[in-house]
């Protein structure tokens, strides 16, 4: 299902544009990633641009190049590489990729960077070394990038996600619910969300607290003590829900509670998607958060701010209703055409940089 509006072909300089999409599947496991370029692809089609995925299933160094060959088949324009994917993993081959082959100018969608380990922050040094554009989420992650690797700063533009999720009318069920959507993984808001029950309990005896997330194979045993801090907390766990199982459990909720730790950002595709359902939304402000969203949510630190604004939410159907209202217009504002546009903008300097190469090639 279709989680955007259809998109007239008006960029009509990138008509004919042949992009080469980087990103494979993960083999059934959810992959947010692949979620997205999925719902990308026909955004950038429908703007003229010739898709063209290329994915051999085998990511590791030994098939780079095999890769390096099906991509220049491709006769591509630009190339657009999303790192990191669950099909990528921890395998070598996307960063030789990117070293080795010099078919067309390349972006590379860097997804995480802040929150890596030290070891995948030196390998994403090599990854980007010579690509032509980076895009990235959230201000930290910027900083992050171009402190570590101040070469790349100009290089670097803010390409923000919607929501994998696709969009519902705002139906509150009863009793009433206050739901968490995320991975489940560490440092992604669930210690708070849990404290934020335990703080609240004695005032929502009928209120359901529930966390939605896909659990994380390199972090299953951390999923699995959390389920049993969860039961024994009164929590409900729906775990690898499909994503119209995902719809209809946050367009039933009453409150999604996201207290991510570095605060909401344009990287927090679970916050987006529970704007896609119109469910208020409760969450924090901090480092990530950038200006443009503060009148979308009410600003948030603590637990106890957040404890305050949920009972808020759950008791005053006056506020309810306008917290609904701007998760409507939140994702209004910023949807599936307002990321496509800052491709675009991105797709029109690979563009440029190719036409300067083949000048001088030419000369």
């Amino acid at each position: 299902m279709a989680v955007f509006r259809q998109i007239a072909a008006t960029d009509g300089d990138l008509a004919g544009f042949r992009l080469v999409t980087l990103c494979g599947s993960a083999g059934g496991m959810h992959d947010a990633m692949r979620d997205s370029q999925d719902l990308l692809e026909p955004v950038f089609k429908a703007r003229g641009i010739e898709v063209c995925p290329v994915d051999l299933g085998d990511w590791s160094a030994g098939a780079v190049p095999k890769l390096v060959e099906e991509i220049k088949r491709q006769r591509p324009d630009g190339i657009l590489m999303q790192y990191p994917t669950g099909a990528f993993g921890r395998s070598l081959g996307p960063i030789f990729l990117s070293l080795l082959h010099h078919v067309a100018p390349t972006m590379v969608m860097l997804h995480e960077f802040a929150a890596a380990h030290v070891l995948r922050k030196a390998a994403v040094g090599a990854l980007l070394l010579r690509v032509d554009r980076i895009g990235i989420t959230a201000e930290r992650e910027r900083r992050q990038l171009s402190t570590v690797y101040p070469w790349l700063r100009s290089r670097i533009r803010d390409v923000p996600i919607a929501s994998n999720i696709p969009g519902r009318s705002w139906a509150p069920g009863t009793p009433p619910s206050v739901t968490y959507f995320g991975q489940l993984r560490p440092n992604k808001g669930i210690e708070e969300f849990i404290q934020v029950r335990k703080q609240i309990a004695a005032e929502t005896p009928n209120v359901i607290f529930e966390i939605v997330g896909a659990v994380v194979p390199q972090h299953a045993e951390y999923a699995e003590a959390l389920m049993q801090e969860a039961a024994g907390s009164g929590i409900v766990i729906a775990s690898n829900l499909s994503i119209e199982q995902v719809a209809d459990t946050l367009a039933k909720s009453t409150v999604a509670l996201m207290p991510f730790p570095d605060g909401a950002s344009f990287r927090r595709g679970s916050m987006f998607a529970a704007a896609a359902c119109g469910t208020p939304i409760v969450t924090t402000t901090g480092v990530d958060t950038p200006p443009e969203l503060l009148e979308f949510i009410e600003p948030a630190r603590t637990i106890d701010d957040l404890a305050t604004a949920t009972l808020t939410l759950l008791h005053d159907p006056a506020a309810r209703d306008i917290a609904h209202r701007r998760s409507k217009q939140l994702s209004d504002k910023f949807g599936w055409e307002q990321t496509a546009d800052s491709y675009c903008k991105v797709f029109r300097e690979l563009q440029e940089i190719g036409a300067s190469r083949s000048h001088i090639h030419h000369a």
